[in-house]
């Protein structure tokens, strides 16, 4: 799913003129075709329609089904379409304001690439009680969506910390208080094995190998983060690492919402 603000989708959607149920001045033929050429999919495709079959309505759809990685690249072919193809006609005054929508139009795309480079960010704080983490956790996103992964790996292991401490008390499983990470995601995975909460032994297999990559993180905290003095790791393999907890966070947030609604 596409990383729109609804503010955001408010302006494309008011800068491709799509209240009446058209995009731009594109043809039921040539916005089809434009959709093929810029993403290689058919907007006709039954998966788009969305109360109806007009163009504004099947666009809509497809920001909200498809990827972020997709979207992006949609918004800048319509930049680039209005860009060479509208806006040289367009008379001095109009010329100008569509210039300053264009601008940000790019500004839209480039906040939606930043925060498609971990887009399960949201799931890093899995407690219930987020007054225990809001500051930790905002700092981390803030990093994250500024292109500086390397700055949260610390606050990060802290978050994990917290989060599995609480998925611990919520499964009754005893803790000091001094276990590491992996320690606490192990037990958790114990539990979930034992109460029969994994079907696949596929799952359990993906799961488990993230047992030694979570005590491989505690190295990195150690010697690889602002933790300490350390030689902070590079941007690329911290966002690997960021993506990564991102992951099990996401997965681990929908099945303990499907084992307490079942």
């Amino acid at each position: 799913m596409a990383q729109l603000k609804s503010s955001h989708l408010s302006f494309i959607e008011k800068f491709l003129q799509m209240e009446d149920g058209y995009v731009l001045d594109f043809t039921n033929a040539t916005f089809e075709n434009f959709i093929r050429d810029s993403l290689g999919i058919e907007i006709n495709d039954a998966k788009y329609f969305l109360n109806s079959s007009s163009k504004a309505n099947r666009l809509r759809k497809l920001f909200k089904i498809e990827s972020n990685d997709n979207v992006c690249k949609l918004l800048e072919d319509f930049h680039d379409y209005i860009y060479y193809n509208l806006l040289p006609n367009e008379l001095s005054n109009v010329r100008e304001s569509m210039e300053t929508k264009l601008e940000k139009l790019k500004e839209i795309i480039k906040g939606m690439k930043q925060e498609s480079r971990c887009e399960n960010i949201d799931y890093l704080q899995l407690t219930t009680d987020p007054t225990k983490t809001f500051k930790l956790f905002e700092d981390i996103k803030s990093n994250i969506n500024n292109n500086n992964p390397d700055l949260v790996l610390d606050r990060l292991h802290t978050l994990m910390i917290i989060n599995f401490q609480y998925l611990c008390q919520k499964h009754e499983i005893l803790y000091s208080g001094d276990e590491k990470l992996d320690w606490l995601f192990k037990q958790y995975m114990i539990k979930l094995k034992a109460k029969h909460y994994i079907q696949s032994e596929m799952t359990q297999t993906i799961l488990t190998s993230n047992i030694s990559i979570l005590a491989k993180y505690h190295y990195t905290r150690n010697n690889e983060s602002y933790a300490h003095a350390n030689e902070i790791l590079n941007m690329e393999e911290s966002l690997l690492i960021v993506n990564n907890i991102a992951n099990i966070c996401r997965f681990i947030y929908d099945l303990e919402r499907n084992i307490f609604q079942s």
